[in-house]
């Protein structure tokens, strides 16, 4: 029914649709608690419910899409997409040292020693976890 270049091209569309669904269903359950960082619950009962059944009817769609076009399943390590967002939150990090961030305007003498530290201690924490990811090479595998 489909090429080959058709057929991967549905795939990954549906593939990102479900990852975003999935995560989507996760914070619709679970109430994440940071300190810089709070998400308001404005959602009613009824919303809540009605997008969490919507969401559950969609993923049967995907199923069925699945089984009608004879979809094969993609492969995503959860090692490099930790490693990834964790990369990429470093780089962010580095831009808010008390040096780049002169270019938001002056900046108070005593940032560099207050905010530098605690900026490279949070780096060199997400910095191991990468580290401890990339010692194991053995669970990769190709993407079907």
């Amino acid at each position: 029914m489909l090429n080959e270049a058709q057929l991967r091209h549905v795939s990954v569309a549906l593939r990102l649709a479900e990852e975003r669904l999935l995560d989507l269903q996760r914070r619709l359950n679970d109430k994440p608690a940071g300190q810089l960082l709070y998400v308001e619950d404005d959602l009613s009962d009824v919303e809540r419910a009605r997008i969490a059944e919507k969401i559950s009817d969609l993923l049967r769609q995907i199923v069925v899409a699945r089984q009608h076009l004879a979809l094969t399943p993609g492969w995503q390590s959860l090692r490099r997409t930790i490693a990834g967002a964790l990369s990429v939150t470093w780089a962010d990090l580095q831009d808010v040292k008390a040096g780049p961030l002169s270019a938001y305007g002056e900046t108070d003498p005593q940032l560099k020693d207050i905010l530098d530290p605690i900026i490279d201690r949070i780096a060199d924490g997400l910095s191991e976890i990468c580290k401890a990811l990339a010692g194991d090479d053995d669970h990769e595998r190709k993407e079907a």
